[in-house]
């Protein structure tokens, strides 16, 4: 499970520095300052869903089909 994490962790912080390069270019600082506000260690972890959501689903798309 830690592989998974530090994979999903390294995927985080790669999508974070192409974001970073697309809204900051040629500013180094904030391209730095964006990374490290947003690159958090909670969000490389997955969590189990135990809740059945497929009921909920059957409904959403009933309402939408009429």
């Amino acid at each position: 499970m830690d592989v998974i994490r530090k994979l999903i962790e390294e995927q985080n912080k790669d999508l974070l520095n192409i974001i970073a390069e697309d809204f900051f270019p040629d500013m180094k600082k904030e391209q730095e300052d964006f990374i490290y506000k947003y690159h958090k260690k909670n969000f490389s972890y997955m969590k189990k869903v135990i809740k059945d959501i497929k009921p909920m689903n059957e409904k959403r798309l009933k309402k939408l089909l009429k």
